[in-house]
């Protein structure tokens, strides 16, 4: 049986990290707790569960802190979670079953991520992440916002049907936004990944125009259907806040050159032109 590192970095999570850690508590063999600056009672609470707790200063980089917490980790295999994050008792199984009997040539293991639950507890939004990854290949986290592990082509990659739920409780504020700028004031040049999140920020924001006009950059060059109809969506939507209906449309409608009409999409064709006051129209489509 493999043993397992859960990494973790923490701020201000005081409301869910004991539910997140009781999750995974009885599975994993070390816990890495790395604070970013918390004010609140995380810590307290934290040391309850570990020893293992260090304090990183934070310098608006979420990788530097990630790769600090693995560089902390002794054993074969480090997971990674969110605080907001958590692992059900289905899925709690499945990674018990994996952890005796996934073979040790296994390098990298995926996970999916679910998010957006809705009323029926099904996941509006799955998102397929490396979750697990070996401790003595040093993988390396990449990006200072909306980060990512770096996995070469060479590794040895096990993709599971474990789901993490994803259960958001903070709001949106613009603490992401802020590091982007910041970048971007330094100099920095943005990836096309980075302008997909940097042009969602700017649409969480309230930053329509500027949002509209990054997203529009980052279809030029995207593969990624997925993220290409978000973007879409995202423009669309930024046009509708701007009541341009028809251009907002648009964007809308091109969501349908990639996959068939989706509820969401749908309904905001509906209540675009019910908020243009072209109500017969918004009946038809709903």
């Amino acid at each position: 049986m493999i043993t397992i590192s859960l990494c973790m970095i923490l701020k201000d999570e005081e409301k869910v990290i004991n539910r997140c850690l009781d999750s995974v508590a009885d599975i994993v063999d070390e816990i890495v707790i790395v604070d970013t600056g918390s004010t609140d009672k995380t810590k307290e609470i934290v040391k309850s569960y570990t020893e293992k707790i260090y304090e990183f200063k934070w310098i608006d980089d979420f990788s530097m802190a990630r790769n600090f917490s693995f560089s902390k980790a002794t054993k074969d295999y480090i997971l990674w979670l969110d605080a907001d994050e958590l692992i059900d008792e289905e899925n709690k199984n499945k990674l018990l079953k994996l952890k005796k009997d996934i073979s040790k040539d296994i390098d990298v293991v995926t996970m999916n991520t679910y998010m957006d639950m809705d009323e029926n507890n099904n996941p509006q939004i799955i998102a397929r992440r490396n979750r697990i990854v070996k401790n003595n290949k040093n993988f390396k986290w990449i990006g200072f916002v909306h980060e990512y592990i770096n996995i070469d082509e060479s590794s040895n990659v096990y993709n599971s049907d474990i789901a993490i739920i994803h259960d958001k409780v903070k709001c949106v504020d613009d603490r992401n936004l802020k590091i982007y700028k910041k970048n971007i004031s330094l100099g920095k040049e943005l990836s096309n990944r980075d302008l997909y999140y940097y042009g969602k920020e700017l649409y969480c924001n309230d930053e329509f125009d500027e949002s509209i006009k990054v997203l529009e950059k980052f279809i030029d060059n995207a593969e990624d259907e997925e993220e290409i109809m978000d973007a879409l969506c995202r423009i669309g939507e930024s046009y509708l806040y701007k009541k341009k209906w028809s251009e907002g449309r648009y964007y809308l409608y091109k969501t349908f050159e990639y996959t068939s009409p989706r509820g969401e999409v749908l309904y905001n064709i509906a209540l675009s032109f019910q908020q243009e006051k072209k109500i017969y129209t918004s009946y038809k489509l709903v």
